[in-house]
Parts: structure tokens; sequence; C-alpha cells
């Protein structure tokens, strides 16, 4: 099917579908089994002790900051299919013989109120991926809650497909597969049919159901006062749940989101894109820029296109720092080394790492060899790093996946569950031309070595596209934009490297929001936020400036400039959902010169010293002013234009250097002689001017005098202005 034919139809269905109509389910013995549930089904949660689980998560000095919060899990049934042909018939036997599946839910709340008598609201947290359990938010809902002072319960949805929602089954058994074996994997064990119903669609109506299912059977959920809450992927899946249910929720809140248009093939030059900028805020930060520009002679751009246009081969050049990249074929150093960029620049730690190792792999003095070293020894590898090839998957050669595994097991489809994300990437996020794929396998490879921060998608998901049984999506949802009468707050960051700020500022347009920083409230109450130095998942990449240390998690009073966003857009009832922008002024800017105790303590968690760019050499190494960078000249090595090599071999001052310190020590002498003329003068004539005082203006003198004895700072101060 073509994309007009698809469209056309698209259109007749969503005028005539009533797949969005929930009210079918609601007949079936499933639904009852549902009701029941609520009275008793609710269950500990299966990660043990809920509050040990929380104490875990969190650096709490003592018990006085225990959380007092509790959670329970519970289970229900709905449709694998939400179209099902039994959904368009009056007949109930039919209707209750539908296949379901599971659909897992965790609550949290109040420890001491579980029946809500305080009538908290609802806050339901979708997570992202698509592939992540809901569980995983365990920790930031805890840290949310207790900054909105326990005003709402937190409700955590399993997508299906992920956690103890009906599995999808989990291809990685022994190593990670390629997308052509997981393919063959979950084909196998739940076959094409079955597997087209994991869709953003599905989850949407899920959602719906639950919601509907919660609010008029569970006397503890507030319906007055609910909220979604989507994060990443999980913000498409609230928009498409949103298209679905536009009138449920009170409110909607985006962060960071996937949009109804991103295309994943796009995801490794929006990723390039989003390091540049990275770049560029060094480029004009007055410390980062000097450092390069005067250790090295370069600006920060021209030291990382040095460094890249060694790594695949494009100059006739040897960085020491860097040797062993000649033994590198298919540009696989370049993919290492942007890939290392692109760990770094998710985190808003780490990436403070990026500008000094660029610096340090220019410089190579021994204190960047040390450096260098720790950094290669802490990532599992050594320089062989780039002597890695980079092969198309051979499928013969890595058949090492239990195909008899069970997809019925107690156990929860746990991490990442790659299969689920390629269902679903590929079948509505991969490209929205479905005559296009992009680029080959080989192109993409070519591809990469023009990137110096990548993810490695393109390459990576490129040869799954050709075998994955792609489902079609379903148009009610599929590239729609939300228009709920709602108030809803879109927000991101612009050094988001997993969802790109340009594409989420378009989608807050075609949202409707204000884009700008909006002063008063607008009539349809939605909102656009930018977090301008901020990564992914802003409720933890946002600190204001009191953030100063590192912990192993959370602690229990963290918060962040996005979490008093929400706080003012859900809590304050004088505000009606207008957000309190006001600490964006407040934003911790990036430290690039490595001052702050976070900043030394990356320094010293990942470079094994505190400083992050060791401007004074703790050795007494040759040094050079623009870097180690040398060409191979029959058999000699000779410095390039712009170096100023400071000692010679056997440790001569070469004959400029000579230069250099005779000038300079003449300058100083001359210096001295100057000031101690200029410091002669001065006090002649100020001599000279006292004596003029004190014979022709007495009543100058006295006012001096006067001054003196009534205000000790005056005499102080007219002195100081003598002198």
């Amino acid at each position: 099917m073509n994309q007009f034919a698809f469209f056309l139809i698209s259109t007749i269905l969503i005028q005539t579908s009533r797949s969005q109509n929930i009210a079918w389910f609601k007949q079936t013995q499933f639904h009852q089994q549902n009701i029941e549930l609520l009275a008793n089904g609710w269950t500990d949660c299966p990660m043990n002790e809920w509050e040990d689980r929380i104490d875990s998560v969190f650096d709490l000095e003592d018990d006085s900051q225990r959380f007092n919060l509790t959670a329970q899990c519970i289970t229900f049934q709905v449709p694998l299919d939400w179209n099902d042909p039994a959904s368009l018939t009056d007949n109930l036997t039919a209707m209750n013989s539908v296949r379901t599946i599971d659909q897992y839910i965790t609550r949290v709340f109040d420890a001491t109120d579980p029946l809500n008598t305080e009538r908290r609201g609802a806050f339901w947290m979708l997570q992202g991926g698509p592939g992540v359990s809901g569980q995983t938010l365990y920790g930031i809902s805890v840290v949310l809650m207790n900054f909105l002072d326990d005003t709402f319960d937190v409700y955590l949805p399993d997508h299906r497909g992920t956690g103890f929602s009906h599995p999808f089954y989990f291809c990685e058994m022994d190593v990670e597969p390629t997308p052509e074996q997981c393919w063959q994997i979950v084909e196998r064990k739940m076959g094409a049919e079955y597997i087209s119903h994991f869709t953003i669609y599905a989850a949407g109506m899920d959602l719906g159901y639950l919601t509907d299912l919660l609010s008029e059977n569970l006397s503890a959920y507030n319906a007055d006062n609910d909220i979604v809450f989507g994060t990443s992927y999980g913000g498409l899946w609230a928009n498409h749940y949103l298209v679905l249910f536009p009138d449920q929720m009170s409110a909607a809140i985006l962060e960071n989101t996937q949009t109804p248009h991103m295309e994943y093939i796009q995801w490794d030059n929006e990723t390039h894109l989003t390091g540049m900028e990275l770049l560029s805020r060094c480029n004009d930060d007055a410390f980062c820029s000097s450092v390069f520009e005067n250790e090295l002679n370069m600006t920060v751009f021209e030291a990382v296109n040095l460094i890249f246009d060694e790594l695949n081969h494009k100059k006739n050049v040897t960085l020491k720092c860097l040797q062993g990249a000649e033994k590198a074929v298919n540009g696989t150093a370049s993919e290492a080394m942007a890939s290392l960029f692109f760990a770094w620049i998710t985190n808003i730690g780490k990436r403070l790492l990026i500008p000094p190792f660029i610096f340090r792999l220019i410089r190579c003095n021994e204190d960047d060899v040390q450096v260098i070293d720790e950094v290669v020894n802490r990532y599992g590898y050594d320089f062989s790093w780039m002597e890695a090839v980079i092969q198309e998957p051979d499928s013969d050669e890595q058949e090492v996946f239990n195909f008899n595994a069970s997809i019925d097991e107690d156990e929860p489809s746990g991490g990442f569950n790659h299969a689920l994300f390629y269902n679903i990437i590929y079948s509505e996020a991969w490209t929205h031309d479905w005559s296009d794929p992009g680029p080959s396998y080989r192109e993409a490879v070519q591809l990469e070595q023009t990137y110096y921060f990548l993810k490695g998608y393109a390459k990576e998901m490129r040869t799954g596209w050709d075998v994955w049984g792609r489902y079609t999506p379903n148009p009610l949802t599929y590239q729609q934009y939300a228009d709920p009468p709602i108030p809803m707050l879109i927000m991101a960051g612009g050094l988001d490297p997993q969802t790109y700020y340009n594409e989420i500022l378009l989608a807050a347009q075609k949202w409707k929001a204000s884009t700008d920083d909006a002063k008063e409230p607008n009539e349809l109450r939605r909102y656009f936020v930018t977090f301008p130095d901020a990564a992914h998942g802003l409720m933890v990449t946002s600190p204001i400036r009191n953030w100063t240390d590192i912990t192993s998690g959370l602690d229990h009073d963290f918060e962040s400039c996005a979490m008093y966003i929400i706080k003012s857009f859900l809590v304050d009832p004088e505000r009606k959902y207008f957000p309190d922008t006001s600490c964006i002024r407040w934003l911790t800017p990036i430290d690039f010169a490595g001052v702050t105790n976070i900043s030394v303590q990356f320094a010293n968690r990942y470079f094994e010293v505190p400083d992050l760019w060791q401007l004074t050499s703790t050795q007494e190494t040759e040094t050079t002013v623009s870097g180690a960078v040398t060409t191979e000249e029959e058999g000699e090595s000779t410095t390039e234009s712009g170096n100023l090599s400071v000692m010679e071999e056997g440790g001569d001052f070469s004959e400029e250097a000579q230069k250099w310190f005779i000038t300079a020590i003449v300058f100083i002498v001359l210096f001295v002689v100057a000031m101690l003329v200029i410091a002669y003068l001065a006090y002649l004539l100020r001599d000279g001017a006292s004596t003029k005082k004190v014979s022709d203006s007495r009543g100058n003198y006295a006012k001096y005098q006067n001054g003196a004895n009534g205000d000790a700072g005056t005499l102080h101060v007219v002195a100081e202005d003598s002198d």
C-alpha cells in the first residue's frame, strides 16, 4: 500500500471507526474481573520490600529522611487487539472470547493514607523507550512527589510488552542480537499477527481504559485532578492517548518528548548537531575558548576537526596521542571516538569532559597521556579500539540465542527490550516516507565518519528494515497531534542529544503552545519552556545553583528547575496551570573551567586528577604551544607552522626560544626602572602640593583636619584619591 492510499483510507477510517471506543470491552467478563480485582487484587510490588527499595535508590542521611511512601501493584486484563472483530458486534459470547494480555500498574502513595482520604490527585508517569518498563520511574517519582508535598498518588503503567505487562519476547539471551536475528526470534515465538498488536495506538487505548476503570471503580482515585506525564517516547505515547481520549485528564506534561513526526533515520545527524552545539557553547565561553586559542592556537572546532580528520585518514598528520589510528579501517576509529563523546554528552556531568579531552588529545603531554590511558581503561578498550572492524552482521556466526525459551515466564522482560523497540520504531518512527528507508548499510558506515557524536542507529538498524515484519500504523493516531481541551506543558532541553530540541520546538507549535517566555496565561493554557543547557530527562538535568554535590543517586531533598515549573503548573491554585519559569535564571551554568565541586568530582572519577585541564603541568615534560602535531618526512620529525618548541632534544633551549627569553628579561628590567621613576616623581609632586596647602590655604587644611576628627573615612578617601 502506498502512502497516498494509506492516507485516503485513513481519512475514511477516522470518520467511521469505533476502535477508540472502550465501551464494548466494558461489557465483557474481563472488565468485571478487573473491577473485582480492584477490591482485593492489590499486592506488594515484586521489587521485594518497597521501603528498602526506596532507601537503596537515595542517599538518606538518617531515618528522619525516610520517604513516607509505599506502593502496591496490580495486573488487569486488556484486549490484545482493541479492534478485534468481536468489538464491532453485539455478540457477548464473541466479546468474551477475545484474546487478552496482562496490563501491570504500580501505585505509589502516602503510607498513612492508603484510601486517599486527603483526595490527592492522580499522576500518571509514562516511561520512554519504547521498550523500558514504567517501574524504572520509581526513583524520580518518589522525589517528585516529595517535592510536590505529596499532593498526588503516582500511577506507573508498564507499557504493553515491558516489565510485568504481557511480555514481548525479550531477544537478549546471551548477547545483544542484530535486528534481523531479533525478528527471527520473536516471529518464531509470537507470530507476526500477534506482534502487530504491540503498537503506540494500542498502548494509548490501554491507558484510556485503565483511567476509565480506576476513575469509575476505585474510590482512592481522584478523577477531578488526574495528570498524564510523558517523558521521551512516553511523551509520544501520551500524545497518542490524548488523541484518543482528549478530555479524560485534567492536564498533560510532555518532557523531552518524541514527536509524531520524529524520524529515527535522522537520529545520528541530530545527535551530532547537538554535540556541535555543546562545542559552540565552549567556543563562546571566555575560559574554554581562550584555552584552545592560547594553548593550541586554534578553536575547539579546528581541534575536533583535526582529531577526526586524523581518525578518518584525511590528512597526513600524526597526533601522538592517537598513534595506532593508521591501523583502523572502515572509519571505525572515528566511530569509537564519536560513540565515546555520545556516551558523555548524554550526562550533564560527563559532558564537561569533552572539551578538555579534545584539548588533551592534541596537547598530548605526559599528564594527558595518563588521563587518556585512564579513560581508555575505564571504558574497557585500549587504542586498539581503532583496529576493530565493523562488519556486516553474519547470523551464521552469531547463532547463540536460546530459541526454546518460553515467553510465559513469571519474570519481567527487564532492562531495555530491543524487540519491542524495533517493532515500534520500524513501523511508526524510522521514516515517514515508506518508499525510502534511507541510506544503505554501507552508505550509513560512510556517513558515520562525518559525525563527531554518534549513537549509530542508522547503521545498526538499517539492515533490519528489509526483514522486520512491520505493522501498518493506526491512522487514528499516526502522525496526529493531540488537541485536547486541557492545559499542556511541553518542556525541552537545548542540549538534549536524544530528542532533538528543534524537533520539539516545531511540535510545540503544532500543539499550539506559546513558544516564547509567556508573561501572561494564554487562552489554550499551553506552554513551551526551554531549558537552554539541559539534556535528556529534565527533572534531573536542570539543576539549580544550589546543586553542588554528586550523590550516588537522588538525595531526599533533590530539586531542579523542571520540578519547580511542574509544581507551579500543577499545585499553585492561583496560577491555574500557568507555569512560573523564573527558575530558568537559577540554572547552573556549564562549568567549562571545571572549578565547581561537581566538576572536580567528575574529573577525579574519570580523569583520576582533580583538574579537567591541567594547564600547569605536574610533569617535567616537553611542551608545545599548539600541540604535538607532527609530520613525518624522510624519517625526521619537524614541527608544523605555528608550533613553538620550547625545548630541543637533549634539553637545550632552541635559538628562537633564547631570543624570546632575552626579550622577556629586557622588558622586565625596563618595566621596573620605569616604575621607580614614576614613584619618585609622584613623591615630589605630592610634597610640593602639601606645602602649598599649609601656607596658602589654611581653611582647606582645617577642612581636612575636621574631616579626620569628625569622620575617619573622609580623610581616608580624600587621601587615597590624592595619591
